[in-house]
């Protein structure tokens, strides 16, 4: 009876107060449900996969905790490897971040010399020939042809024409960014 007392007893809202107070989680709805869809679905049901043995994607799951055993086990040295660099890569970020960001917050005059070499570390082109390297393995398509026409597809993916290629590909994007006049604000 106390909780009905309690309501009673409590002043009645408004229409626009409640919505005030509703809106910005009607706001955030959408990216909830975005990353629960492409994010906690996905690894849930990795999650579960770990736990069965073989291909049961179609099929009724066998659970068993023989994945583990083998990545704790037999493979433990991969483990070991993911967190050396790891760490190191964290390492040469923040050796290397700290004193960059430092020198992006203060007015000096080889500012702009700073963010030009901040610009060599994405290696575009790195990220371009090992996508296409998915592209020139000799079981795709696109590699069958090559070694039927005699070339052998990941010799050809490394040749000095397709790095220049990738090169200027990549020296014309810096270029264009670089050349476009810029807005006063």
């Amino acid at each position: 009876m106390a909780t009905i007392e309690a309501v009673r007893t409590t002043p009645a809202v408004s229409g626009g107060a409640a919505w005030k107070r509703l809106a910005p989680w009607l706001l955030i709805l959408p990216g909830l449900a975005t990353t629960t869809l492409f994010l906690v679905v996905p690894l849930g049901y990795l999650t579960i996969l770990s736990f069965t043995s073989g291909s049961t994607f179609f099929q009724r799951p066998v659970f068993t905790t023989g994945n583990f055993q083998t990545i704790f086990g037999e493979q433990l040295y991969l483990i070991y490897t993911t967190i050396f660099q790891a760490v190191g890569s964290t390492l040469i970020d923040l050796v290397f971040g700290f004193p960059f960001a430092y020198i992006l917050v203060r007015k000096v005059h080889y500012r702009d010399l700073v963010r030009a070499l901040m610009a060599f570390p994405l290696f575009g082109t790195l990220y371009l020939s090992f996508g296409l390297s998915f592209i020139f393995l000799p079981d795709t398509a696109f590699g069958k042809v090559l070694v039927a026409l005699g070339f052998n597809p990941v010799n050809f993916l490394y040749s000095t024409p397709t790095v220049l290629s990738h090169l200027r590909s990549a020296r014309f994007r810096s270029w264009w960014s670089t050349s476009r006049p810029r807005s006063r604000t």
